[in-house]
């Protein structure tokens, strides 16, 4: 999951275009729940965060990135409980 992250981010900014980091990292946020990540975020705004992450919103890229590493964070929490 990080590397497809890594990825889309490099790809968000190779064509100038949010919209790529925004898609991937909308999908995780998805899988964990909008609640829990925006918390893991650190976001005060819970509004802010859900418009982020709307298809046509142009997203901020720092809410962005705080969510990205919020996903990160849960998904390898969620996986050294499982080992």
């Amino acid at each position: 999951m990080e590397d497809v992250i890594k990825q889309a981010a490099w790809d968000s900014i190779q064509e100038g275009r949010p919209d790529i980091l925004q898609a991937a990292i909308r999908a995780y946020v998805e899988q964990f729940g909008h609640k829990q990540v925006v918390e893991r975020a650190g976001i005060k705004s819970r509004t802010s965060a859900y418009r982020s992450l709307k298809p046509e919103v142009s997203p901020n890229f720092g809410t962005l990135v705080q969510l990205g590493h919020a996903v990160v964070e849960i998904a390898q929490e969620q996986q050294s409980q499982t080992i």
